[in-house]
């Protein structure tokens, strides 16, 4: 377990290799490394960007956490929710992330090679395939997902389910916990592939999911943003999503995809997209124009040089 005092002395360390670097504005990224500000002498000029959701904070924790990043002249979110009540109203700025569409995981790739990939891992690229693309934790549902999948197959007997979370961390148990639970929930279904190898699967394979599946799901009961739906729509794909957070924002549900809440609401949407190619065609185009017109890299890099500009140069 990682206590406070294992980060507060990572932190230490951290500062102490700062030191000798001439910074005129630090930006820290979440939680983790705010304390580092504590141990600069040089800390300056600084932005904190909270990229996670902090709405629900309990009182201690983010009383902790204050302590660290009241010194920051601006305070990012993603989104007004996830904004707590206890911070100072006129630093607060919103950014919203987005995606780079010249990395391999986000550059187009042709259907069938996308398919041939696919084929490679074991899917049958014939048949209709839903897929979520998430690590392996409680709060992307997986087994929301496979009881989704499940009320699909009484319709559509040739379905596809793969769930695509690749662990990269060694430490982290809980996924592996999920991904065992996950397991014992498919059970001896072999039409259920789940891929946590990162060996196996790395970008192109991933965005070989996003490109030829015929339906992609990301289920969340709880959501920071979601990029990884974005990065669904940038490919024209077809995206169920769960009704929450960030991924309430991107989907416009009927338009550009469809939100959902239960395992129930996903499994007739799913069966929807999968009988009728119009609606997903016609969705999958709607939802890589919104990623075009406000997920994508440039925007990103304007709201942030305009936040730079305020803080360095004292514009409000």
């Amino acid at each position: 377990m990682v206590t406070l005092t294992i980060i507060l002395g990572r932190n230490r360390n951290l500062a102490h290799e700062l030191e000798a670097l001439d910074i005129d504005l630090w930006i820290v990224h979440d939680p983790q490394p705010c304390p580092v500000s504590l141990g600069l002498r040089s800390f300056r000029q600084a932005i904190w960007h909270c990229h996670i959701d902090s709405s629900t904070t309990t009182r201690t924790v983010w009383n902790d956490l204050q302590r660290y990043i009241t010194g920051n002249d601006r305070l990012v979110f993603c989104l007004p929710e996830y904004v707590n009540g206890r911070v100072p109203k006129e630093r607060i700025r919103f950014v919203r992330p987005a995606i780079d569409a010249l990395t391999p995981k986000n550059l187009p790739l042709p259907l069938p090679e996308a398919k041939e990939i696919l084929a490679g891992l074991g899917i049958d690229p014939h048949r209709p395939l839903m897929t979520q693309v998430a690590r392996f934790d409680p709060w992307k549902d997986p087994l929301g997902v496979i009881e989704s999948y499940r009320l699909v197959k009484k319709e559509c007997p040739s379905l596809q389910l793969a769930l695509v979370g690749v662990m990269e961390a060694q430490d982290d148990l809980e996924a592996q916990v999920v991904f065992e639970q996950v397991q014992r929930h498919a059970g001896a279904d072999l039409d259920i592939h789940l891929f946590s190898d990162p060996k196996e699967v790395q970008e192109r394979e991933v965005n070989a999911f996003q490109t030829a599946s015929t339906v992609v799901l990301q289920k969340s009961l709880r959501e920071g943003f979601g990029l990884t739906v974005t990065e669904a729509m940038w490919k024209g794909s077809a995206v169920i999503g769960g009704n929450c957070g960030g991924i309430r924002v991107q989907i416009e549900d009927g338009h550009s995809g469809f939100l959902v809440n239960t395992p129930e609401e996903c499994a007739s949407r799913v069966i929807r997209l999968i009988r009728e190619d119009g609606l997903r065609t016609q969705m999958g185009a709607a939802a890589k124009e919104s990623v075009r017109k406000q997920y994508l890299i440039p925007r990103l890099l304007r709201d942030y040089l305009q936040l730079i500009e305020e803080v360095v140069l004292g514009r409000a």
